[in-house]
């Protein structure tokens, strides 16, 4: 079993803040034991997945669609399908993360609705591949 986890941020839990709401989780190494977290995602956490040419604000990046089995607080809420994108050159942007979860508009209006920054999101993906996305 992989796992990753992160406390969300006002930003990541899709509150408004001066900066605005940004539509994707930022992949980072807070709750990564060991490798680099600019390649993890990537290599080995979502290895198993279809890969294909992509882009994000005009610029390209690789892409996958990924369903995770998702959790709040306890209560499954079924299957979702996010994308995730990898661009090797964001960490040139201030050690920006490569990897990044976009949230699905589900997602996105339902932590627009309850403010979840605090909690504790955890990713995991079974010897099965399947994912499983977690708000405590």
């Amino acid at each position: 079993m992989l796992s990753w986890s992160k406390v969300l941020s006002t930003t990541d839990a899709q509150q408004q803040t001066t900066g605005g709401i940004v539509p994707y989780l930022r992949l980072t190494s807070s709750g990564l034991s060991s490798g680099n977290f600019q390649t993890w995602f990537r290599q080995t956490f979502f290895n198993c997945c279809s890969w294909h040419p992509g882009s994000f604000n005009s610029k390209p990046v690789e892409e996958a669609i990924v369903s995770f089995q998702v959790i709040i607080q306890g209560q499954l809420l079924g299957n979702i399908a996010f994308t995730v994108t990898h661009d090797q050159s964001r960490q040139y942007n201030n050690n920006a993360p490569n990897t990044w979860l976009h949230w699905p508009s589900q997602m996105s209006s339902l932590l627009q609705a309850t403010n979840y920054a605090g909690r504790q999101v955890v990713l995991t993906r079974d010897n099965q591949n399947v994912f499983t996305f977690e708000i405590n």
